[in-house]
């Protein structure tokens, strides 16, 4: 009879055993991150399938491009040091101002809000599409990294990250526009939202002369101004990014001027040997104080 009840009693200890173990599973399976399931999955079960690459490099996880986040929650003092910039929050140890503690840690707010509890949302007509989607960690670290503004990458590297380099520098380009070589994208482009086309961080007829002498291209007193640059159209013969002709220009020699001015130029009562001569070696381009634009 003790034996019966023995036996009775392990048999009930072993199923209530069974169910919480069930329950722990189930509630770390559900309530942890992907990465965290598949290692109590693994850790119970056996032939539990791998994590696929896209599993694998979700954002949460990306934070160990910079470095693992339990090393910042061990060490306060990564996060202060002066090659490491860390979101306030996790500077001053307020995870819960994003993460919510009651349900293992999930945001308090849907991703593509979250961000905006704190930040203003960019005021534009025109918005960068990360953060018209609310993706604001495509390009920026929740947690910390070694790049001013929590930026997965310096300059141009994180903007070819989405952006074609092969559309911007073509492998054959033979001139870079210099804040284009330097890395600074963010001279001309916002990289939020504009009221301008292209995210230009002013109108397109004044982006130029931020950097170059509008004096210099166009003096106040020149008599005869260039159309394109009249209407600041710079654009229309320079190409802001790269090119394979001298002065950013889009096309070399008459090619360049051709493609505004009559082709019936060349064919014209004009002096021996203008077929190969290159435009701007008689004109100035911009502006002069003589007709024709003549020097």
């Amino acid at each position: 009879m003790h034996q019966k009840i023995i036996k009775i009693v392990t048999s009930l200890l072993s199923c209530l055993v069974l169910w919480q173990t069930v329950l722990l599973v189930s509630s770390l399976v559900v309530g942890c991150s992907r990465t965290a399931r598949h290692r109590t999955l693994s850790f119970f079960f056996d032939e539990v399938p791998p994590l696929s690459q896209s599993d694998t490099t979700s954002a949460i996880d990306s934070l160990k491009q910079a470095i693992d986040t339990r090393a910042i929650l061990a060490d306060t003092t990564i996060a202060k040091s002066p090659d490491w910039f860390a979101h306030p929050t996790l500077e001053k140890s307020e995870c819960v101002t994003c993460h919510d503690q009651t349900q293992v840690f999930r945001l308090v707010d849907e991703r593509e809000e979250l961000c905006l509890n704190c930040h203003d949302q960019a005021d534009a007509e025109i918005v960068h599409a990360p953060v018209e989607a609310g993706e604001c960690i495509s390009c920026h670290n929740p947690h910390g990294t070694a790049n001013p503004h929590l930026l997965y990458a310096k300059g141009q590297e994180l903007c070819f990250q989405c952006h074609d380099q092969e559309e911007v520098i073509p492998t054959d380009a033979l001139s870079l526009h210099a804040p284009l070589e330097s890395g600074s994208c963010l001279d001309c482009h916002n990289p939020h939202g504009s009221r301008n086309q292209g995210l230009l961080v002013v109108v397109k007829e004044a982006i130029c002369y931020l950097c170059h002498d509008n004096e210099q291209i166009r003096p106040t007193d020149a008599e005869y101004v260039h159309a394109p640059v009249r209407t600041g159209a710079c654009s229309d013969c320079h190409n802001p990014h790269s090119t394979k002709s001298p002065y950013m220009l889009k096309e070399s020699g008459q090619g360049l001027c051709l493609q505004c001015h009559d082709a019936s130029i060349k064919t014209s009562e004009m002096h021996e040997g203008i077929e190969d001569t290159v435009c701007y070696e008689c004109h100035n381009p911009h502006s002069a104080d003589n007709k024709f634009y003549l020097k």
